[in-house]
This record gives C-alpha cells, sequence and structure tokens, in this order.
C-alpha cells in the first residue's frame, strides 16, 4: 500500500494531465493534443484500445463506447492525475455520464468553453470549427450543458470533398501537409464572410496546429481543447511564479 501511494504521489506531481486517446495512426503534429511536445506541463496518455474515430464521429456514439471511456478515465485517475481530458469534441456527449464516475476535473472537448466565450463577445456570435458539421448535434451540446437556443452558435463544417477529414476521420498514416492547410483556409474563408461572428472554437483537437494560421485569416480569438485543459490545470497546480513554467510540486 505505501508504495502504491508513493508511486501515484509521484505521478500526481509530474503529470497532473491525464489524456484519453482515440486509437488512431494519423499524424499528430505539434499543437495537437496528441503531441506531448503541444503542452507546457508533463501529460499521461491512456489509449482507448479499438475506439478509432469513426465511433465517436457519429451522432450518438454507442452506450460500450462510453463505458470504455469511464473505464479508462478511472484507470488514469487511479495514476493520481489531476485532470482527464479527451482527444475528440464529440466526446461533449459523454461529458456528464463520465464527469461524474470520477473524482477530478473532466474536460471532454471544447465546446465546454462556449457558454464562457459567448459572454465574454457580449452575447454575440461564436463559431464553431468542425470537420462534420451535420453530426454535430443538439445532444452534443446538452451533454456538455448548453443547448443552441442559449447561445448565437454557427457551426462551420469542411466541404465533403476535403482531404482532411479523410485523413483524421478515416484515420491514415499519412498526410498531404498543404492539402490540410488548403481545407483549413477554405474553412476560415467561411467564417471570415460572416461579420456577426466574434470568436471560434475549435472543436476538432486536429484543427489547433493551424489555430494560428485561422486567427490570421479571421482576425478573431481562437480557443480550443488545449485552452480549456491549460486552464483547468492552472487551477489544480500551484503555479510558482518566480521564472519557472510550471512546479505544480504541492497539491
Amino acid at each position: 500500500m505505501n508504495i502504491l501511494l508513493f508511486h501515484n504521489s509521484i505521478l500526481y506531481q509530474s503529470q497532473p494531465v491525464g489524456i484519453l486517446i482515440l486509437e488512431t495512426k494519423f499524424p499528430r503534429m505539434l499543437g495537437d493534443i496528441g503531441n506531448a511536445r503541444t503542452w507546457s506541463f508533463p501529460v499521461r496518455y491512456h489509449i482507448v484500445e479499438s475506439v478509432i474515430p469513426d465511433k465517436v464521429m457519429g451522432k450518438e456514439p454507442s452506450k460500450e463506447t462510453l463505458q470504455q471511456f469511464i473505464d479508462a478515465a478511472k484507470a488514469v485517475e487511479s495514476c493520481g492525475v489531476r485532470a482527464i481530458t479527451t482527444s475528440c469534441g464529440f466526446l461533449a456527449i459523454f461529458q456528464s455520464d463520465i464527469a461524474k464516475e470520477i473524482s477530478v476535473p473532466f474536460v471532454s472537448s471544447a465546446l465546454i468553453t462556449v457558454p464562457f466565450i459567448s459572454n465574454i463577445v457580449g452575447n454575440r456570435g461564436v463559431g464553431i470549427l468542425t470537420e462534420r458539421a451535420e453530426n454535430l448535434t443538439e445532444k452534443h451540446f446538452k451533454g456538455i450543458g448548453w443547448s443552441q437556443n442559449d447561445y448565437d452558435v454557427k457551426i462551420y463544417g469542411m466541404d465533403k470533398d476535403a482531404v482532411f477529414p479523410q485523413v483524421f476521420i478515416g484515420n491514415r498514416e499519412e498526410a498531404n501537409l498543404q492539402e490540410l492547410e488548403n481545407d483549413i483556409k477554405k474553412l476560415a474563408e467561411k467564417v471570415k464572410e460572416d461579420a456577426s461572428v466574434k470568436a471560434l472554437v475549435l472543436e476538432c483537437t486536429n484543427f489547433i496546429p493551424w489555430g494560428q494560421l485561422i486567427g490570421r485569416i479571421t482576425g478573431l480569438p481562437v480557443f480550443h481543447i488545449v485552452n480549456a485543459v491549460e486552464m483547468v490545470a492552472g487551477a489544480t497546480l500551484r503555479r510558482s511564479y518566480d521564472g519557472a513554467v510550471w512546479r505544480g510540486l504541492q497539491p
């Protein structure tokens, strides 16, 4: 028992955030939630075996998939992390189901930030960027605690023939970076045409490497899952302001 407690205590300090990752083989570039170099602090990854993107990108994932994520969240929590997140924004539909099964903060999706963002832009338009707009439904929003009737949200999806979903939802091992960037540019240009949108949320965690590009094209603030998790991590760690980036040595 003492050895277990000591082991957990070390992880509690050295890997403050646990990330539940789908079983994927597509490239994870700097900025992607699945690239450890994206983070300013150590993270602990846990692959949810056999759960590929298509299993969660539908309009309503199965109860079996939910149970797999609950089991994974509990396993990661037992290692001593202080917060847990996921690698797919569509898991918003499971937010309350998973959060109530664990005792540390859980962030399923960047969609959880929409009420906050709406308020800081004067309750004006919040654009949600996703790969498959037709699959992002009111069930996902209600699953994470709000409704489309509550806020002025506008959903922007990629074109039917876009390469990006073929790589990241299709789970391809290789990708042409220029083609991916072109798809991102097209998506950002759609948003730019609507002057009523005052801030953006990247539902898709794979969009984050191009977050700066999206911001440059649209001229808007861009929020995503890494933003959200870093805020939660800051709330669960004691951050030092003596020049160190993150210490978090005290619970």
